[in-house]
């Protein structure tokens, strides 16, 4: 392909009236490659977190399956890759030179190849990390023990690895969700806990802690997990992540601690009271409100105290019926997408105080989008005898 010469630049010059003192010594003259249409290169627009990233060393990694838009991920939070038009087509030169690298150079004439003509781009932007698919995954081979594990469960099970790859979301949000789901780390693979199972283990503590008159406050892990391991139903991590899931530390002072962590636990009474209240409720869906709160009393280890707050993101209480009617409805069972979120709801329930709606929304909100902001997007307020309440923006079907 011909290009300019240093003669031909002069000429150019001249009819410009520049001198060439006027100008840079080196000159650049671009060809277009011949190849022009390859789609090898893509810009991404940087926000300077994701700069700070790339420029400390860290990973950027695309993930999700074909099937899923692309989310790109830093080791603790996620982005969504949206392509955006550019106005005005962009050159790709890789062998460019600018002025502030021209200093000292002699009168020359460089040839640069465009190899790209960039018409749109890659933009970021901050999402949710998308975790309905990991709870589908993990609830494939729900762990219900060491018994019928042996005897090989149907379902998938998936270790670490494997979830990054599947799940859109970041190292660090990935791990605040396994936590969140109480799954456990059972040889090398991730499983949630079968819910009859988890029942099982937790009457299991609380009934060893009445044998040996260990108040719940105070429960010794070593003991509970070497004397319900030794009964050879219940694996040792099992019990001790089951009784560090629903517990808190407790240690004094004086208590030894040991290697692996505290040596004592309390039960925590407002998620071992929402866990009976969700065994309730699951099978019935609908339940007869004092009744339930008495049942639910009932069941719950001694010396616990249910309430209403227990409640919030697990079921609905309608006060205008009579007698009042509680119905399970609990936030996992919910979508992810922020629309398909709030139809469900509406279809629910038709107005929601926000009292009564927040718990449900809470986990869409981000640091610029909170709830006051998403309510105002997707729903509408009004004025319903003296309280305001939120109904759909749109017609539902």
């Amino acid at each position: 392909m011909e290009t300019r010469s240093l003669e031909e630049i002069q000429e150019v010059l001249e009819l410009a009236k520049l001198e060439r003192c006027d100008v840079q010594p080196m000159a650049q003259c671009f060809t277009f490659s011949e190849d022009l249409g390859n789609d090898s290169f893509k810009l991404m627009e940087l926000n300077p977190d994701m700069l700070a990233t790339i420029k400390a060393g860290d990973s950027l990694v695309i993930r999700g399956d074909e099937s899923d838009c692309a989310v790109i991920c830093t080791n603790n939070k996620t982005y969504e890759l949206k392509e955006a038009e550019i106005s005005n087509s962009l050159l790709l030169i890789p062998t460019v030179m600018f002025p502030d690298q021209m200093e000292n150079k002699e009168e020359t004439l460089e040839n640069r190849q465009v190899v790209s003509i960039m018409h749109d781009y890659l933009e970021l932007r901050p999402c949710k990390p998308r975790l309905q698919k990991l709870r589908q995954l993990l609830e494939e081979c729900p762990y219900k023990g060491i018994l019928e594990d042996a005897e090989g469960q149907s379902g998938k099970k998936f270790t670490y690895s494997v979830l990054q790859d599947m799940v859109q979301c970041s190292n660090t949000e990935l791990d605040a969700a396994l936590k969140q789901l109480n799954a456990c780390k059972i040889q090398e693979y991730w499983r949630v806990t079968d819910f009859e199972y988890l029942i099982k283990v937790l009457t299991n503590i609380t009934n060893l802690c009445t044998e040996n008159d260990w108040p719940i406050d105070r429960i010794p892990l070593q003991e509970v997990s070497q004397q319900l391991e030794d009964d050879g139903t219940f694996a040792r991590v099992v019990v001790e992540h089951v009784l560090t899931s629903f517990g808190t530390p407790v240690n004094s002072d004086t208590d030894m601690e040991t290697d692996a962590g505290p040596s004592f636990y309390k039960l925590d009474e407002d998620k071992m009271c929402r866990l009976y209240a969700d065994m309730i409720l699951r099978d019935t869906k609908k339940f007869n409100f004092q009744e339930f709160m008495d049942a639910w009393q009932q069941c719950v280890p001694e010396g616990m105290k249910t309430d209403e707050f227990q409640l919030q993101g697990l079921a609905l209480i309608d006060r205008d019926s009579s007698p009042e009617i509680i119905t399970y409805f609990p936030v996992e069972n919910l979508p992810d997408e922020v629309d398909e979120r709030f139809t469900k709801l509406f279809t629910q329930k038709e107005k929601w105080t926000k009292d009564e709606i927040t718990p449900y929304i809470n986990d869409l909100a981000t640091e610029k989008i909170g709830v006051g902001s998403l309510l105002m997007k997707y729903a509408r307020g009004s004025m319903q005898k003296g309280v305001k309440v939120f109904n759909s923006r749109k017609p539902l079907s």
